[in-house]
């Protein structure tokens, strides 16, 4: 299970995920009853462009960091002010390869403008489509939609 926390003030951000990680360290050729798991500790925080772009990373560890490195390396600038719609374009895009998408969460926070949002990977339970969403959760969309 992972913690994750964005705590958003008027001039910054706070940021803090736990550390612990398992993996499969198995082949496709053990039977289920036979998995065997290693854990270890690892940050699932990535800071990206000079410290103005974070990206915290959670569920499959290995698909959200393939997720958060196409975030950080594909998020230009220009769509900082808004970019929801580009955050679930690269997310789709990322994880296009993916034949069992085991779902992924993602906090994304941008210094400029000062902002948070959330990604979230999953199979619709009702056309069991893969689907990304991605929606701003920071404190001024709070106030808009209260």
């Amino acid at each position: 299970m992972t913690m994750q926390v964005g705590m958003m003030g008027s001039d910054g951000i706070i940021l803090a995920s736990d550390v612990w990680t398992h993996t499969n360290v198995n082949t496709a050729l053990v039977p289920p009853e036979r998995l065997v798991w290693a854990a270890e500790g690892r940050s699932k925080i990535t800071i990206f462009s000079d410290g103005d772009l974070a990206v915290l990373r959670a569920y499959d560890m290995r698909q959200a960091k393939s997720v958060s490195d196409a975030i950080g390396t594909e998020l230009t600038r220009e769509y900082w002010g808004e970019p929801e719609k580009r955050i679930e374009e690269i997310a789709n895009a990322a994880l296009s390869s993916e034949v069992d998408r085991r779902g992924i969460q993602c906090l994304i926070a941008i210094r400029t403008p000062l902002s948070l949002f959330k990604l979230e990977c999953l199979k619709d339970p009702t056309t069991q489509k893969n689907r990304c969403d991605c929606y701003r959760s920071d404190l001024a969309h709070a106030k808009r939609i209260a």
